[in-house]
């Protein structure tokens, strides 16, 4: 699959312009570019230079398992449910030996993916 500059910024976490900058100076060149001159990227080869990315930044000990959880009801009613999911994923992963990094936690009802929340 093959996707537009801007997309190919969102899983890398750059600025579009940024990933013009890398195709020009071939740091990480565009598979091909449209008839019209867009540029295309290999969505597979991003998310190896993303995984690359995480690898590169882990521990010395790889046993250490890193854990960014998420939790979310959709209303205030439900803050005691959410108390209740904060508490699993926190228990669930202290059982598998894993390390609690950061909990994200939401009240928002609705398929809305700009929540602060939701949006790392």
């Amino acid at each position: 699959m093959f996707v537009s500059v801007g997309k190919a910024a969102k899983v890398l976490g750059v600025s579009a312009s940024t990933m013009r900058k890398w195709d020009n100076e071939e740091k990480l060149k565009a598979e091909f570019r449209t008839e019209g001159g867009h540029r295309r990227f290999s969505m597979e080869n991003l998310l190896k230079r993303r995984r690359g990315k995480v690898e590169r930044s882990l521990p010395e000990d790889q046993n250490t398992k890193i854990v960014l959880a998420y939790a979310k009801v959709c209303s205030y009613k439900q803050k005691e449910d959410l108390g209740r999911q904060i508490n699993y994923l926190t228990c669930y992963s202290k059982q598998q030996g894993w390390e609690m990094k950061r909990m994200y936690q939401d009240i928002a009802s609705g398929m809305n993916y700009e929540r602060n929340g939701f949006v790392y």
